[in-house]
């Protein structure tokens, strides 16, 4: 059934046995020995993912270090021979994430590290001490492959993004967005755009027989980041809803011999499926800080306009295709902040 079964081995390049473990439906002890013959390490297995109480020992079999995993991820404590804890920190799918603390022998705090990854490979450690500490056996995940962009990374800095350009309003909307971010990797954007077009010029003092629009349009998003020296750029979909209000401001004779003002109005509804593609410059693309999109995109979709006859003619330069389309571009300002801790 796709679970290994029975006794499994791995062997040094000379011929040592390295580790070794007996599968019962896809789970069992492994314990992992040092060239020498010595017991290195010990634990058990559920499929893949580590479960339970990890021991990690030195050569000459004192305790090294011990993990209590659940499902994968525990907190590693690491000790000197004599037995005082050295190091501290969360392993989770066998790579070190978030910051780890390090001791000196009489239990004094000395520092911290934070290990860095490129591809789940790592790649080097931020260090805030004067001595460096051995780290605990970690084992490697496989690197990302192919259409990476929905494989978790470990670690990874996961965001939300609050973005929003009010300078916009000055020409007929407001975009109000929520995004929640990984990494350089993958985005999830909930936008609302507010459509007044004049914006700050009330209704009744529009200019008589002016089209003026009043509505609003929500949008999800989802965007695939690419990072280069100088930012990231992206690609993405999107599904986009649209509701708007074409009024004008006329007069009706009603009675004839007496004018009345009045607002005829046109109801317009679009549903859209649209492409884009964007450039976000981030204060760190790691970390909490501001940041700058811009994109611009092309829409498709459907539309349905609902015109009173009686004001048609105030309407008769009206697109009222039922195919709709639309070309759209933004920039946003906004501030990126963790919402898991993780940083």
């Amino acid at each position: 059934d796709g679970r290994k079964q029975g006794y499994w081995s791995t062997f040094n390049k000379g011929g040592t046995k390295r580790g070794e473990i007996t599968y019962n439906q896809g789970s069992g002890e492994y314990r992992e020995y040092y060239p020498s013959g010595k017991l290195k390490v010990k634990g058990f297995k559920q499929g893949e993912l580590n479960q339970g109480l990890w021991q990690y020992f030195f050569e000459d079999g004192k305790l090294e270090g011990e993990c209590d995993f659940q499902n994968g991820k525990g907190v590693y404590k690491g000790y000197f021979s004599n037995g005082a804890l050295q190091t501290k920190g969360t392993i989770e799918n066998n790579l070190r994430v978030g910051t780890w603390e390090l001791y000196e022998k009489d239990g004094k705090l000395s520092g911290y590290y934070k290990p860095f990854y490129d591809d789940t490979e790592l790649v080097g450690q931020i260090e805030g001490l004067v001595k460096k500490t051995k780290a605990p056996p970690i084992q490697r995940s496989r690197k990302r492959t192919g259409f990476y962009y929905f494989t978790p990374l470990f670690p990874e800095y996961h965001g939300v993004i609050v973005a929003a350009n009010p300078a916009f309003s000055f020409i007929g909307f407001m975009p109000i967005l929520i995004e929640f971010y990984n990494q350089e990797r993958l985005g999830h954007e909930f936008s609302f755009v507010g459509i007044r077009d004049p914006f700050y010029t009330a209704d009744a003092d529009v200019a008589t027989n002016k089209t003026f629009l009043r509505g609003y349009s929500i949008a999800v998003k989802q965007k695939f980041y690419n990072s280069f020296k100088t930012g990231m750029w992206y690609f993405g979909h999107q599904v986009q809803l649209t509701n708007l209000s074409h009024l004008v401001n006329t007069e009706f004779p009603f009675p004839l011999s007496q004018p009345t003002k009045i607002v005829a109005s046109a109801a317009e509804q679009r549903a859209e499926y649209g492409i884009f593609a964007g450039l976000r410059l981030m204060e760190k693309n790691d970390g909490n800080g501001f940041t700058i999109d811009t994109f611009a995109g092309y829409n498709f979709g459907y539309r349905a306009i609902d015109i009173d006859p009686q004001f048609a003619d105030k309407f008769k330069n009206l697109n009222q295709s039922s195919f709709a389309q639309s070309f759209n571009f933004g920039i946003n300002f906004g501030y990126s902040f963790s919402f898991d801790g993780r940083k």
